[in-house]
């Protein structure tokens, strides 16, 4: 919770439970969903526990040579591999347009990143994203906006669910894959 005013209390909904302060020692009330932080001016960063489905589940598949293997069985490889990431979005509605009930998802756009060795690693591309070599590193970054080919029907959006990384290895290692999911396009500012 940015605290831009610096009020001293901050007030917040949340599902969830098991709260704890992960960035400070100020306290809170809870009165069912609500929240009020005795924030002394300050940011509140906080987590807890949900028994929720997440909005978006995550499923990773993993190619060498065009046929699928296990992750442990690619370990030390060599080859193509191709990692496909597929994001499936779990918040939708029906809503009611001009007289007919259409089934809308929540448009979330997820942002993928992964860095890989520049000399282990070549003749890598992405679909829906971009790589970028600083001589000693690639840095991959996807777009990704599931269920919104579903949502609108545009054959431009088709392939929005999910992103493909190909890439060349002498032996495969598997670095860290980030995936960040936000509903907000773009902020204001």
């Amino acid at each position: 919770l940015i605290n831009e005013a610096g009020i001293e209390e901050l007030k917040d909904l949340t599902d969830l439970k098991d709260i704890l302060n992960i960035n400070g020692e100020e306290v809170f009330l809870q009165n069912d969903k609500e929240l009020v932080w005795k924030s002394n001016g300050n940011d509140i960063f906080y987590q807890g526990v949900t028994d929720k489905k997440l909005p978006i589940d995550l499923n990773i598949k993993y190619y060498l040579n065009d046929e699928e293997i296990a992750l442990d069985d690619l370990m030390g490889k060599s080859g193509k591999v191709t990692i496909k990431l597929e994001y499936k979005n779990n918040v939708n509605k029906y809503v009611n347009i001009n007289g007919k009930n259409t089934l809308l998802y929540t448009p979330f756009v997820v942002t993928m990143g992964m860095i890989v060795d520049a000399k282990n690693y070549t003749n890598i591309s992405v679909n829906n994203g971009k790589v970028i070599n600083n001589g000693t590193k690639n840095i991959i970054i996807g777009l990704a906006s599931p269920g919104l080919y579903a949502s609108l029907g545009l054959k431009e959006l088709k392939n929005m669910d999910s992103i493909e990384i190909n890439l060349e290895t002498s032996s495969f290692e598997l670095a860290s894959i980030y995936s960040v999911v936000t509903p907000k396009l773009i902020s204001e500012e």
